[in-house]
């Protein structure tokens, strides 16, 4: 079962505080215009469900995540983000406690 329409989503430009709202789409894009203090990921639909969270640094660059505790990553870390100009990628697979993530960067 798919979430809500629309499937992609433009959540619009990075906050210190901001939130991804997982009923607006399954992947979503956030231009980065700010460093994100403080993430909420709010809704995630069933276990096994696959988000991907599209982040563009703007021309400035060099904006960063504190991912909140729910965000578990593999043996590599947490990203780090990408210089201005850029794209990066999160993958997130929600297993009805926490998002396991990975990532690819540099786009």
């Amino acid at each position: 079962m798919a979430q809500s329409t629309p499937y992609y989503y433009n959540a619009g430009n990075s906050a210190s505080s901001t939130t991804i709202d997982w009923n607006n789409g399954e992947i979503q894009k956030l231009t980065m215009v700010a460093s994100i203090t403080t993430l909420t990921l709010s809704n995630p639909l069933t276990i096994g469900s696959i988000y991907v969270l599209q982040l563009v640094q703007n021309n400035t660059g060099g904006f960063t995540i504190t991912w909140p505790g729910t965000v578990k990553w593999g043996d590599a870390g947490a990203p780090t983000l990408s210089a201005a100009n850029k794209t990066d990628l999160i993958i997130l697979y929600w297993d009805g406690t926490n998002y396991l993530g990975s990532y690819s960067t540099g786009y």
